[in-house]
């Protein structure tokens, strides 16, 4: 048994090292490997460990954005970049107005933005990192591990513009579900993890900030989940859309709300008052609230004397920006060089025209 154990390593390991990438755009003008996601799919030219990288453009037919083969990294370029005007691009983001459809295991998907990112049927090993997205949603009943949700900007001013949760999983099994440093802006439920037994659910809720909320609504449901280190900001007419009672057998503690006191339950308050901060945060005594180069995220960045600083359990801040995996402003992809910089005279000299560039790698 154990040597056919490291030859599957061995495969594996033969496998990702002769990984390619391979060009998706839209347009055929660019002259792309493949025009879609379900097109680089449905060939045998694509294999499990290759990298399909997004090109800036309009990824907006319906059913051609499916990823149905395991194995697969799906990059994009980030998004709301400043615009470069005389730029030959008109488009700077990877935009997938018609979302973005998971049915396959071991998927990764960064640095585009798409209106919904749905997970399709049984589904483990799933990673959504730095996008810009309207909604998260496996509503189906089948079960669903290890699926991290991190880095992400995930705003009901983007996608579908209902009282849905951003985040919403529901299935028969929710193990090692991961929601870390994210931004969530939702005007009605921010997270919920539901199945028909509370039993076969955890989940980790960490460093996340999360603005919003409207009466009527249960911000964050789940059970058997660990919630800390979150900055959760309420609109003031939505005290209530925060109910403690819809988190059932988890551990809430080093978070910082909106909520004082006055605001919950003295039974509840009794149990989790001491290991939370309820400090009546606000938008203006949290974060700077400028947006720098046009890029929503931004504004969320904790001000110089935030209520929010130090508040977490390894006394660092609270929020999206410090953790595990901290919030990068547009959502710039891992390990991809990008200018920075580029220096061209306009006429040559001596005949010869020399450009100059900057290049950082990945984000630096």
């Amino acid at each position: 048994m154990k040597k056919i154990l490291f030859l599957a390593a061995v495969l594996t390991a033969s496998i990702v090292a002769n990984a390619k990438t391979w060009r998706i755009n839209p347009n055929p003008a660019a002259k792309p490997d493949f025009l879609s996601l379900k097109a680089a799919c449905d060939t045998a030219d694509v294999v499990y460990g290759d990298t399909l990288y997004c090109e800036p453009g309009q990824y907006n037919v319906e059913g051609e954005n499916v990823i149905n083969k395991k194995g697969l990294t799906l990059i994009g370029p980030g998004y709301q970049y400043k615009m470069n005007y005389g730029s030959t691009s008109t488009v700077a983001e990877a935009t997938f107005s018609a979302g973005i459809n998971i049915w396959a295991d071991s998927i990764h998907v960064e640095g585009v933005k798409a209106t919904r990112i749905s997970l399709t049927g049984v589904l483990k090993d799933v990673v959504i990192e730095r996008n810009y997205i309207g909604q998260i949603w496996g509503s189906d009943s089948p079960s669903k591990k290890r699926i991290a949700i991190r880095s992400n900007y995930i705003t009901q001013n983007y996608g579908p513009q209902s009282g849905d949760p951003r985040v919403y999983l529901y299935g028969s099994e929710l193990s090692e579900i991961d929601i870390e440093n994210n931004i969530i802006v939702a005007e009605f439920s921010a997270i919920q993890l539901s199945l028909f037994n509370s039993q076969a659910l955890s989940a980790v809720i960490a460093h996340n900030t999360i603005y919003g909320g409207s009466v009527g609504y249960s911000y964050i449901r789940t059970a058997h989940s660990e919630i800390r280190d979150n900055i959760i900001i309420l609109k003031e007419d939505a005290k209530t859309c925060l109910h403690f009672e819809d988190i059932v057998n988890s551990q809430l503690y080093n978070n910082v709300f909106s909520l004082v006191e006055e605001d919950i339950d003295p039974a509840v308050y009794a149990q989790i008052g001491a290991v939370n901060h309820f400090i009546g945060a606000t938008l203006e005594n949290t974060f700077t609230c400028q947006k720098v180069a046009g890029a929503d995220d931004s504004y969320y960045q904790l001000k110089e004397g935030s209520v929010a600083a130090g508040k977490a359990f390894q006394k660092e801040d609270c929020g999206a920006f410090v953790g595990t995996w901290p919030y990068v402003i547009h959502g710039r992809p891992q390990g991809v060089p990008y200018i920075y910089d580029v220096v061209a005279p306009n006429r040559p000299v001596n005949d010869q025209l020399t450009i100059t560039f900057k290049v950082k790698a990945n984000n630096e």
